[in-house]
């Protein structure tokens, strides 16, 4: 057997802060105010995020057996993502009415995000509209395994970076063709936004770092370092160009190359994470604790955040909004709290008995 991925994975703290920034910037977003659009990046970082630590986790996986478990893979998402998916989903349902959406779509909006075809029914997702990410991760994750079993990992190092490269560029040409022409039939829907195959790249990206670090340790290189040196001004000349184009109109962001850069900086962020893990913007106690429990910030905040409306406070102007941010983010973080401590940490040591 091949000892080219024989470095083990080790989890790094900085990762769950980068994922509280994420989850913070998402529900800015999510509040509606045009002065947080760049909040919509937020799910680009998720998604790096993710195809950095499942692919590496698959790396050393089939480093050390030569193969990769697929059922016990299957049993980890299931054990990770349902419990407070039904929650989430529980939680949509008790507030559908009173934030006002149509009562005939919330049983089709339900199954829906259980059965993780959200993205493809927007139109009546309602307070579960959200949750079309995480059909994205799931789509993808159904395939990737086999994917990476029977092919990307049977690949020399070299190879498997083109082949990646491809699968980017073939994304992109997709999500600029369905930008210009949506393709519609019934009630489901194929958008350059939502639509699995538009917003793969950044998934494939967090792998690309994952395949590209393995090689880097397998080789005896340094993947961390408590230098800043240009990572920072490359970050933050990425956020420039980032907040020029939340001014670009949403239909016109794919052909201004948006997602192409925020792809990169997302990349970049996740990338200078893994190498970075001290630097002091990652090391804080907040975010890393916000991290920890984001799945359930991000499943549960959306609903709340839809039945608390700054029209309904006996306040006016800017204290009806501050008030409304407070209960909302005050609301997601204890709901997720609760959630973190009596179902999320008693399910992960069931997981132990599906460990790779």
């Amino acid at each position: 057997m091949s000892n080219l991925n024989k470095p083990s994975f080790h989890f790094i703290p900085a990762l769950d802060s980068v994922r509280g920034y994420a989850v913070i910037m998402v529900m800015l977003f999510h509040c509606g105010n045009q002065v947080f659009r760049i909040g919509r990046v937020g799910v680009d970082l998720f998604f790096v995020l993710s195809g950095y630590l499942i692919t590496s986790l698959l790396l050393q996986e089939y480093g050390q057996t030569g193969t990769v478990g697929i059922k016990k893979f299957y049993a980890r998402r299931f054990l990770r993502l349902l419990p407070v998916l039904l929650l989430g989903v529980i939680l949509a349902n008790i507030l559908w009415q009173p934030s006002g959406f149509d009562p005939a779509n919330r049983l089709r909006a339900s199954l829906a995000a259980l059965l993780y075809y959200t993205n493809i029914q927007p139109d009546i997702a309602g307070n579960l509209r959200h949750l079309w990410s995480l059909a994205v991760e799931e789509h993808f994750y159904l395939l990737w395994p086999f994917f990476v079993l029977a092919c990307l990992f049977a690949l020399s190092y070299k190879k498997r970076l083109l082949l990646l490269g491809c699968l980017l560029v073939a994304v992109t040409l997709f999500r600029l063709y369905l930008s210009s022409h949506p393709l519609q039939a019934g009630g489901l829907v194929l958008d350059a936004y939502r639509f699995t195959f538009t917003r793969i790249d950044c998934i494939l990206m967090g792998a690309f770092i994952a395949i590209v670090l393995a090689e880097k340790k397998r080789t005896g290189h340094t993947v961390t370092s408590t230098q800043n040196d240009t990572w920072q001004l490359l970050l933050l000349a990425g956020l420039f160009v980032l907040l020029s184009l939340t001014l670009v109109p949403l239909k016109n962001f794919w052909i201004a190359g948006g997602f192409i850069i925020t792809n990169i900086l997302c990349t970049l962020t996740v990338w200078f994470a893994v190498t970075h893990p001290l630097h002091p913007l990652l090391s804080g106690k907040l975010f890393e604790w916000i991290g920890k429990r984001s799945y359930g910030i991000y499943v549960y905040h959306f609903p709340l955040f839809a039945f608390l409306k700054k029209e309904d406070m006996p306040l006016n102007g800017m204290a009806a909004v501050a008030v409304v941010l407070l209960i909302r983010f005050a609301g997601a973080f204890i709901l997720a709290a609760l959630s973190y401590k009596y179902v999320e940490q008693p399910v992960l040591k069931l997981k132990k008995n599906f460990a790779a």
